[in-house]
């Protein structure tokens, strides 16, 4: 089967938790957009392969506060676009009618398209607060990137098309 595939991305980063509580580190996602092409490939009834080729966008948030006589907040805003080609096995464990469950694991290999960040740090020395803004593009990340994926959805037959929904980590 071949088919179009279209989704809502969720991407963050996380840090560290500081030590001391000297600094504080909020950390937010990137809502965005993953769509493209699939190919399922059954290999039998329950099992078979799916293999994507999808435009992501990924990303994060951070806002990092630093306490002290000198207060220094920085937020950064980290916006990706990969061009990312997933392939799961996917294993029907639930057949009923036209509905089914399956659960999928696989490997994602995605390539940097573009990125860039917006950065604004604030100084607060008790008076004026001193506001520095930076923005640029991310061209010094790495081009290649790789992840473990796996997840579990629901595969269905509606106005006699085949649709399926998945949630992926």
């Amino acid at each position: 089967r071949f088919g179009l595939k279209t989704g809502y991305s969720l991407a963050t980063q996380y840090g560290i938790t500081p030590a001391g509580n000297t600094y504080t580190v909020d950390s937010d996602n990137r809502n965005g957009f993953t769509g493209g092409v699939f190919l399922y490939i059954p290999i039998t009834e329950s099992v078979g392969i799916q293999q994507e080729w999808l435009y992501a966008m990924k990303g994060s948030r951070q806002d990092v506060t630093i306490n002290g006589p000198v207060s220094v907040n920085t937020v950064s805003e980290y916006n990706l676009n990969y061009f990312e080609m997933p392939m799961v096995l996917k294993y029907r464990f639930v057949k009923i009618k036209n509905f089914g469950i399956y659960g999928s694991t696989g490997i994602a290999l995605s390539l940097l398209l573009n990125g860039d960040y917006d950065i604004t740090s604030t100084i607060n020395m008790g008076g004026p607060p001193i506001v520095v803004p930076e923005s640029g593009n991310m061209k010094g990340l790495d081009t290649f990137d790789y992840s473990f994926v796996y997840g579990a959805g629901t595969d269905f037959k509606l106005l006699n098309r085949d649709f399926f929904f998945d949630i992926r980590m």
